[in-house]
């Protein structure tokens, strides 16, 4: 009898992990346009979602690893511990999104808009950020090792505790962010100097 309910409460599971509204992934699907949807857990794999209009979406856990998510509109979109690993997000508007824990390695960002956005604990491991504006945003504990940060805007954002190890960020501006217990170590700071007294 307990293997049996074992074997019911296993073969449930999978149903019972994605929680997001099967409508509203079609509409995502059909017309890139589903603002304030249900897309928890979504599996949104390298989908083309070029310009898509997910304003105030909950996509939190969604799997967008490797999509193309250029132009569109995220602002306020809840996207905690999604995989955007490889994703390309050049001028994606993120304004005021949850991003905390979510794994955007390798991820394009070039001229993104994250102004406000949460990426606590975040993976950025070699995102491309140039050009992209961070103001005000929250990167406490993210690790950017290797990511590339010309000329982002950092302007009172908050990276402390984040892992600067080997990034770049030659131009960015760090005017009133708060660094504290930054890890710098061979990182290229914006005056071109390099910086690895956290090594």
């Amino acid at each position: 009898m307990k293997t049996l309910a074992l074997g019911i409460a296993l073969s449930l599971a999978p149903l019972t992990a994605a929680t997001f509204d099967a409508a509203s992934l079609a509409q995502v699907l059909d017309s890139r346009a589903c603002p304030s949807c249900d897309l928890t857990g979504a599996e949104l794999a390298e989908t083309r979602l070029w310009k898509a209009q997910l304003a105030g979406a909950d996509m939190s856990g969604a799997n967008l690893a490797g999509a193309n998510l250029g132009l569109a509109d995220l602002t306020g979109a809840k996207l905690a511990d999604a995989s955007l690993a490889k994703a390309y997000l050049t001028q994606a508007n993120f304004t005021g999104a949850d991003l905390s824990g979510a794994d955007l390695s390798g991820a394009v960002l070039s001229g993104a808009i994250l102004d406000g956005a949460v990426l606590d604990a975040a993976s950025l491991v070699a995102a491309y950020l140039e050009l992209a504006s961070l103001k005000g945003a929250s990167l406490a504990g993210a690790d950017l090792t290797g990511a590339i940060l010309i000329s982002v805007n950092f302007v009172a954002a908050n990276l402390s505790g984040a892992n600067l190890t080997e990034a770049a960020l030659i131009g960015a501006d760090l005017d009133s962010a708060n660094l504290d217990g930054a890890i710098f170590c061979r990182t290229v700071m914006p005056n071109g100097e390099v910086r690895s007294d956290g090594c």
